[in-house]
């Protein structure tokens, strides 16, 4: 979950300062989960460390981390919220578009239920 998480194109954009890919390194060297070492110059990958310092309760190295932090903990629910609904979305089209597609049961035709274009087109 981390590993989609950190991906989001909200986290593109987290500072990686000056020198911070070896403070990275040794945040990385203390937290559970491990990361690509080539990678420790990414705002990704940071954002994936400060998740983990986060729930770990791992202290940070400075007082950057802790904005960054924030930063990431400000948007990280609605990154969340939006994964749940993208996958909720995805099964019901799954499910709507299995339900078309049944065949008939015992010479009874099936009944096609509405897709999301309907819903959508009925308002």
């Amino acid at each position: 979950m981390l590993s989609h998480v950190q991906n989001a194109h909200e986290f593109s954009e987290l500072p990686v300062r000056h020198n911070e890919d070896h403070v990275n390194s040794e945040l990385a060297a203390k937290l559970p989960l491990s990361v690509d070492p080539h990678t420790y110059d990414s705002s990704n990958t940071k954002t994936h460390l400060l998740l983990q310092a986060h729930f770990s309760r791992v202290p940070l190295p400075s007082a950057d981390y802790h904005t960054d932090t924030k930063s990431v903990m400000d948007q990280v629910l609605r990154v969340l919220q939006v994964s749940v609904c993208v996958s909720l979305l995805t099964i019901f089209l799954d499910l709507s578009q299995n339900q078309t597609r049944k065949p008939a049961v015992r010479g009874k035709a099936s009944i096609p239920t509405r897709g999301i274009g309907t819903l959508l087109n009925n308002k």
